[in-house]
């Protein structure tokens, strides 16, 4: 089974157990670090992540992996928060954070710069918009690297 479709089976199977407790599915991955396989399962809901929460869901997520073995391979399971300068993977992210500041990593410099840090006002399927101290810049979503929150804590 390729890596997209076990993500995509995995994300369907497991998003009522941990609805059921009352989180959701912010990403989920599956990747080799360092030679070792990682399942790797970010969860959030309207208020923070703890250490505990992690743990709850990891429980659960366990036992359900256990019992149903959906992956040949060996691998470790991390349940984590998605943190404060979370990663804004896809279009729902990138929605839930208009009006807030991010930070954009270019694969290429557009007018001199790699790294944008603004405020997010309007994005879609090529193109990111967002306003620093005086301009509004738009990017090209086929030359961002990657998308972050970005505080000020």
């Amino acid at each position: 089974m390729n890596k997209e479709k076990l993500l995509e089976n995995l994300t369907s199977d497991i998003t009522p157990l941990i609805v059921e407790l009352g989180y959701e599915i912010y990403h989920i991955e599956f990747k080799k670090e360092s030679n070792v396989y990682i399942l790797r399962v970010y969860i959030d809901n309207d208020g923070t992540i703890s250490l505990n929460d992690c743990e709850k869901v990891s429980r659960i997520l366990s036992t359900y992996l256990d019992e149903k073995d959906p992956i040949e391979d060996v691998y470790t399971l991390e349940v984590s928060s998605p943190g404060m300068e979370r990663e804004l993977f896809n279009e729902y992210h990138l929605k839930k954070h208009i009006g807030i500041k991010i930070k954009i990593k270019l694969k290429n410099p557009t007018n001199g710069k790699k790294v944008y840090i603004g405020i997010l006002e309007f994005f879609d399927t090529n193109t990111i918009v967002v306003k620093d101290e005086d301009n509004s810049i738009k990017l090209l979503r086929n030359n961002i690297v990657k998308i972050n929150k970005y505080g000020d804590f």
